[in-house]
């Protein structure tokens, strides 16, 4: 038993699903980082250039490395994490009125 809160959760389902929530996650502050740091608005293309070609190219590197394979799900998910950056970004700024100008809106 890993803990006693997920007594019914096998320990390999548990360790994958970790593994898939850390891409999400460290996905989710890459593009964080990467809306943060635009300083113009209306860069969804660039944006979306960004969210899928760093999670390819990371795949792609993975699968040269033994014992690893590429996966197009790992892409999915770590889009989706970029994804969901940019939905909460855009979400916060919405509720601010629009008032942080110097950074990316929808």
């Amino acid at each position: 038993m890993v803990c006693p809160y997920f007594f019914f959760i096998e320990k390999e389902t548990l360790h994958f699903l970790v593994r898939k929530a850390a891409h999400f996650s460290e996905y989710f502050a890459l593009g964080w980082a990467v809306i943060y740091g635009m300083n113009q608005k209306k860069q969804f293309g660039f944006y979306l250039l960004v969210a899928i070609l760093i999670p390819l190219c990371d795949e792609s590197i993975q699968s040269f490395t033994a014992g690893r394979n590429a996966h197009v799900l790992d892409c999915l998910i770590d889009a989706s994490g970029m994804a969901f950056a940019w939905i909460l970004q855009a979400m916060t700024h919405y509720l601010k009125g629009g008032k942080n100008d110097e950074h990316m809106e929808p």
